[in-house]
């Protein structure tokens, strides 16, 4: 079988990158559709469109209004200029994922300026949508990985420190998804089996993180830009997402179509749901309980969940673990995991399981 690696064209990273999108954007269009929410737009926009000027590139904008949903994707398309030759990406996963929706819609290529290290999703060619009430609809794909990223990391230090806590949670995860993955020679995103390539990427990121990750959660609450902070959010969008995409997910991810539909987890940021599924995923595979054990504190420290309460749930809410249990069993890739086929009630002894040895390891 063919196997695939795919990933951005073009990858830039550092202080002040933001200033080199009109140099990229001119090698695409001349008219650029630019998408973002509200207060991020108010706050980039006139950098993004001035830069963008610099360069022959004109630059219309409109901004995402409630969840990646098809009835806003709908008005963002119909409110952006018509001539755009590609459009741009400016925000978290939300705005990222709907500008990805356009450029799905009207067939052309996307550039991602993520302006908080809060997941992978500006690598990924994935995107996902959502019904109205804010749970996960369907998962969708563009025909080719975005022509750039820019992460510009003096924007990314402005963020909230909580947006990087979550993209933590989700970074550590690639590497045991992709092990799981392979484990059983799954399919990833890409539609094909696994190369070598993105398991080594995903095991490099999860190194990265358990060395500078507190580091630059520390920094990023101080506003300090170091070497920590850079390796910290070259792991958490860059190779997380080619280790996502190209070596496959596995329960941890397969746990969100559970969180998604119980509406005392809204609150909880997908980075945040993802670790607590690590731990959980981790409790269901066997020979993995000396790394659960040596994960639970460091997430702790960070900050991210490792109890049920920290997600939203009581331990004693079984119709809702329950319900979390059996929605997780219909994601596509809930078979990658080594050890016995899942079943709904194992998932949710494991969610369980997990909840207790975490009591008794941070009290």
């Amino acid at each position: 079988m063919i196997r695939a690696f795919g990933g951005p064209r073009l990858y830039l990273q550092g202080p002040g990158a933001v200033r080199e999108i009109g140099p990229v954007l001119a090698t695409i269009t001349r008219s650029a559709a630019l998408v973002g929410d509200a207060d991020v737009l108010a706050r980039y926009g006139t950098v993004i469109a001035d830069a963008l000027r610099g360069s022959g590139v004109a630059c219309g904008s409109a901004a995402l209004r409630g969840e990646v949903s098809d009835s806003a994707i709908a008005a963002l398309d119909a409110a952006l200029p018509a001539d755009a030759g590609c459009v741009i990406g400016l925000g978290g996963g939300r705005s990222i994922d709907a500008a990805k929706a356009v450029a799905l819609r009207r067939g052309l290529p996307v550039v991602t300026v993520p302006t908080a290290a809060s997941n992978d999703s500006p690598t990924s060619r994935i995107f996902v949508m959502y019904r109205q009430d804010g749970a996960l609809d369907r998962v969708e794909r563009l025909p080719r990985n975005p022509e750039a990223v820019i992460v510009d990391t003096e924007i990314l230090l402005r963020a909230p420190p909580a947006l990087l806590r979550s993209g933590i949670g989700d970074g550590l995860t690639k590497r045991f998804e992709a092990e799981g993955c392979a484990a059983v020679d799954g399919i990833t995103p890409q539609g094909t089996r696994a190369l070598r390539t993105p398991a080594a990427i995903a095991a490099l990121g999860f190194e990265t993180l358990m060395t500078h990750a507190a580091q630059a959660m520390a920094d990023a609450e101080a506003g300090r830009l170091t070497p920590a902070f850079e390796a910290t959010v070259e792991a958490v969008i860059l190779m997380s997402g080619l280790g996502f995409e190209n070596g496959g997910l596995s329960l941890a991810h397969s746990l969100t179509r559970g969180f998604t539909r119980e509406a005392a987890i809204a609150h909880c940021p997908h980075g945040e749901q993802v670790a607590f599924g690590l731990l959980v995923q981790l409790q269901a595979t066997p020979g993995e309980g000396a790394m659960l054990r040596r994960l639970i504190p460091i997430c702790a420290g960070i900050g991210l969940p490792t109890r049920l309460r920290g997600i939203g749930i009581a331990r004693d809410d079984v119709a809702a673990l329950d319900r979390i249990a059996a929605a997780t069993m219909t994601a596509p890739h809930i078979t990658h995991l080594s050890g016995p086929a899942l079943t709904a009630p194992a998932i949710r002894d494991a969610m369980l399981a997990v909840d207790a040895l975490s009591s008794e390891l941070t009290a």
